[in-house]
C-alpha cells in the first residue's frame, strides 16, 4: 500500500464468525466518518448510483453528496443531459430531512423529471452551477506494478470515476506507451459522450481481457481539447504546473489554457469554494500574474502580447501608409479577435498610457503625424485646381482620379484631413467651398426660415445634381431636417 491513499490506513483483524474484532471495526469505521466529514464549499455535487420510481412519490435517486448542502425545494440540473427538477424531498440514513450536508448517503425524490431520463453515472448540480462539459479529460495516470507490459497510446479500456463507468481511450501525451517504472504519466481519456467532469477527480481504469484493473489516477482538466501533436509541449508544461491542484495553479493554468474568462462559473468544477476563488484572484491580480477588466479575468502575458500585437500593427500600417490617419477599429478588433468588451478596455488603457490615440473609428500611435512629401505637395496642388476649376460643376471622387492620375493616396489624405469634403454621389469640394455655401446656406435659413432647390441654384449656380447632395449632407450633419420640397433649420442656428 506504500504511495498510495490506503498508505496509512487502519489495519484490523477480526472474525465474521466468531464475531472477535467486530466491536474494534465498527469503532474505526465511526471514527473514519467523522474525521472525513467534508467541507461545505457552496458546490453540491451528487452522482447518481441508483434512479428507481416509489408509487404516490414518483422518480427516487440515490447517491453520495459532495461539496455542498442540498435542501427540499432546490432546483437542480442533471449533467450532461442539462434536465431541469427540483427536489420534493430529502432522505438520508432512513431520517427525512430539510437540507442534508456533504458527505452523506442521499435520497432524492425529484419532481420534473422521469425515471427513464436518468442514468447511473449521471450527476446533480444546483441549478446555476453547473460545470462545463468535455469529450476530453487531461489526466495524471499510475499504472499498477501487476501490469507487465507497457500500455500503448492509444489503447481502449473503461473508465470509472464517481458513479460512471464509460469506455476511454488513454492517450499517452508523452511517448507512444505507458509503464510502471516509469512513475506518473500525463494522458488524454478520450471519451464516446461528454462528461461532467471534476478538477482532481479519482478514476480507476480497468480491461475487459483478461478483466482486471490496470491503474488509476487524478483528473486534471475536465474541460481539456483533444490533443494534437503541433501543442504537445504547451500543454505537459500546463498540466506538470496544474498537477498540485492548489487554487494559485489551477486559476494561472485555467488562464493560460483559456486566455481570457468570465468571473463568474471560474472554476466551477474545482474542489475550491468561490469564496477562495476569488481570494486567489485578487492575490494574483495585485501580484501581476492576472488582468482584471470588468467581470473578465485575462492572463497577464496573453495581455501584454495583446497590448504590442495592437502596437505593431499600427506601426506597420503607418509605415505602409504613411498619408493615412490611422487604422480603423474593426480592422484591428478582427486581428486580435478579442470580445468587444476586451478591445474596448485595451484600446482605453492604451490611450489612457499615451501609446495611441483615437479618432472617431479610427487608431494611429500618438507618435503618428500624416505628412506630404515634397513631390506630394504639388500633386495636392493639382487636386485643389481640379475641384475648384468648375465651382458649379464639381467633380466626384471618380471623375478627379481619371483627371489627376495618381491621385489616390494623396487625396484619401485630404479628406481624412478635411481638406477636401466628399457629398453623397462622391462630389468633391474643397473644404473652403464648402463653409462658404454651408454658410450662405445658413443666412439664408436665418433670413427666411427655409431653403429650396432653386435657392442652391441661385446661392451657387448648382444644378439639382449637386444641390440636393449638398443639402443631404447638411441633413447628415442636423443642420437641416426636409419638410415638404424646402429644407428648415433642424436646430437653432448661431
Amino acid at each position: 500500500l506504500a504511495g498510495t491513499s490506503l498508505e496509512k490506513a487502519a489495519i484490523i483483524e477480526f472474525s465474521a464468525k466468531s464475531g472477535q474484532g467486530i466491536d474494534e471495526l465498527k469503532r474505526a469505521i465511526e471514527k473514519l466518518v467523522t474525521d472525513t466529514d467534508q467541507a461545505d464549499i457552496g458546490k453540491p455535487r451528487l452522482p447518481i448510483d441508483r434512479v428507481f420510481t416509489i408509487k404516490g412519490a414518483g422518480t427516487v435517486i440515490t447517491g453520495t453528496l459532495h461539496h455542498g448542502n442540498l435542501s427540499v425545494g432546490d432546483e437542480v440540473t442533471i449533467l450532461p443531459k442539462g434536465i431541469r427538477a427540483q427536489v420534493r424531498s430529502v432522505e438520508s440514513y432512513k431520517e427525512h430531512l430539510g437540507q442534508v450536508r456533504p458527505g452523506s448517503r442521499v435520497a432524492l425524490n425529484l419532481s420534473g423529471v422521469k425515471k427513464e431520463d436518468l442514468e447511473r453515472g449521471d450527476v446533480i448540480v444546483r441549478r446555476g452551477a453547473e460545470t462545463p462539459l468535455s469529450r476530453y479529460l487531461d489526466a495524471e495516470l499510475r499504472l499498477l506494478p501487476t501490469l507487465k507490459q507497457p500500455l500503448k497510446s492509444g489503447t481502449e479500456l473503461t473508465l470509472f470515476f464517481e458513479t460512471a463507468e464509460i469506455s476511454a481511450r488513454i492517450i499517452a501525451l508523452s511517448g507512444r506507451a505507458i509503464s510502471f517504472e516509469s512513475g506518473p504519466a500525463l494522458v488524454q481519456l478520450r471519451l464516446p459522450r461528454e462528461v461532467a467532469g471534476f478538477i482532481g477527480e479519482r478514476f480507476i481504469l480497468r480491461r475487459s481481457s483478461p478483466v482486471d484493473t490496470i491503474g488509476g489516477g487524478k483528473i486534471l482538466d475536465p474541460t481539456a481539447e483533444r490533443y494534437q501533436l503541433k501543442t504537445a509541449d504547451a500543454r505537459i508544461d500546463r498540466l506538470k504546473a496544474r498537477s498540485p491542484l492548489t487554487p494559485e495553479a489551477l486559476a494561472l493554468t485555467e488562464l493560460d489554457k483559456a486566455r481570457f474568462l468570465l468571473r463568474r462559473g471560474f472554476l466551477e468544477a474545482s474542489s475550491y469554494s468561490t469564496k477562495t476563488i476569488t481570494k486567489t484572484v485578487d492575490a494574483l491580480t495585485k501580484n501581476g500574474d492576472i488582468v482584471t477588466s470588468g467581470d473578465w479575468l485575462i492572463d497577464a502575458t496573453f495581455w501584454q502580447g495583446c497590448r504590442q500585437t495592437l502596437l505593431n500593427h499600427l506601426s506597420a500600417e503607418h509605415k505602409a501608409q504613411p498619408l493615412k490617419k490611422g487604422v480603423a477599429q474593426a480592422e484591428v478588433a478582427a486581428k486580435l479577435k478579442l470580445p468587444v468588451e476586451l478591445f474596448a478596455a485595451l484600446t482605453a488603457e492604451l490611450i489612457k498610457d499615451g501609446s495611441i490615440t483615437r479618432v472617431e473609428d479610427t487608431l494611429s500611435m500618438a507618435s503618428h503625424r500624416p505628412q506630404l512629401s515634397g513631390g506630394q505637395t504639388e500633386m495636392e496642388k493639382r487636386i485643389v485646381e481640379a475641384v475648384e476649376k468648375h465651382p458649379a460643376a464639381p467633380p466626384t471622387r471618380t471623375e478627379l482620379l481619371q483627371t489627376v492620375v495618381g491621385a489616390s493616396n494623396v487625396l484619401r489624405y485630404m479628406l481624412e484631413q478635411r481638406k477636401i469634403i466628399e457629398l453623397p454621389e462622391g462630389i468633391l469640394l474643397t473644404a473652403e467651398q464648402y463653409k462658404s455655401i454651408r454658410q450662405k446656406v445658413i443666412d439664408i435659413l436665418k433670413d427666411k426660415g427655409q431653403l429650396a432647390i432653386q435657392d442652391m441654384s441661385a446661392l451657387t449656380g448648382f444644378s439639382r445634381k449637386y444641390s440636393i447632395p449638398f443639402l443631404t449632407r447638411l441633413d447628415q450633419e442636423g443642420l437641416t431636417r426636409r419638410q415638404d420640397n424646402v429644407r428648415v433649420p433642424a436646430r437653432k442656428l448661431e
